[in-house]
């Protein structure tokens, strides 16, 4: 049997996959992609390509020239120098990027079809992009400390907080966060007055049981002002080592963040 091969098609297939490689390793090792330096890279890698089926070349010396000499020349090319340490982190990620646009295209079984293949392509690293930011997002969160503003009718109290991307606790009716604090926290406040309401959860150990809550005035968040916060109260302390007193919701964060992002 007899197959047909376009050399301007082969060309153009490799460039557009060298391409989508270059940019998900670009993601993956957090380097600002250059446009110019990444179409030099791909077209080197797919002159390569062609060249290989051109010359009909095999073997155990053109694989190691392909994965190292190769590859390095692309990485350099793309994202430019750095030391053997971000080298071979560039390198570990652009290998990862192979797999997973390899095993993305031949898990559907379009490998040999190039439109598919290039769609795939598209696809995958829209979909990379979105999974790396949010995984970056949530890393940044679970481990920031803020210094949080309380208002409770006339007081007013100063606490460390930790945004915790562990914290999934919504009042059901309204379904806004809930935020926790120690109760110590808020013993400036006067309790005979106070309007508590019950917040049902599920922990390890601990099954269908209630939060006590109230419902504060304001909560000043990264100079943004939140009104009528939800904040459990929990009669206990909430860090060993007592480098935060409260644990606040991941959703106040985030719809701070995309609140500014409208207004610009």
């Amino acid at each position: 049997m007899t197959v047909n091969v376009y050399l301007d098609v082969y060309f153009g297939f490799n460039f557009l996959m060298d391409m989508a490689v270059l940019y998900i390793t670009g993601e993956i090792i957090k380097n600002s992609k250059n446009i110019i330096r990444t179409v030099a890279a791909a077209f080197l890698g797919s002159f390569y390509a062609t060249e290989l089926l051109v010359l009909n070349l095999h073997g155990l010396l053109i694989y190691l020239l392909t994965y190292i000499v190769v590859a390095q020349l692309m990485i350099l090319i793309a994202f430019g120098y750095s030391d053997l340490k971000d080298n071979l982190t560039k390198l570990s990620g652009m290998y990862l990027s192979v797999l997973v646009l390899n095993g993305a295209i031949n898990l559907l079984g379009i490998n040999t079809k190039m439109c598919s293949a290039i769609f795939m392509a598209v696809i995958v690293c829209v979909m990379t992009k979105k999974i790396i930011r949010k995984i970056r997002n949530n890393m940044k969160i679970s481990t920031a400390v803020k210094i949080i503003n309380i208002s409770y009718k006339d007081r007013k109290i100063k606490v460390k907080a930790l945004v915790d991307t562990g914290n999934s606790l919504y009042e059901p009716f309204t379904k806004k966060p809930v935020s926790i604090i120690e109760k110590k926290e808020i013993r400036k406040w006067d309790f005979s007055d106070m309007k508590f309401i019950y917040i049902p959860f599920n922990s390890i150990g601990e099954k269908d049981g209630l939060l006590k809550a109230v419902i504060a005035d304001s909560m000043e968040v990264d100079r943004n002002n939140i009104e009528k916060p939800i904040i459990g109260i929990f009669d206990g302390k909430l860090s060993r080592n007592g480098r935060y007193n409260m644990i606040l919701h991941p959703d106040i964060i985030n719809r701070e963040k995309e609140h500014d992002s409208k207004l610009f």
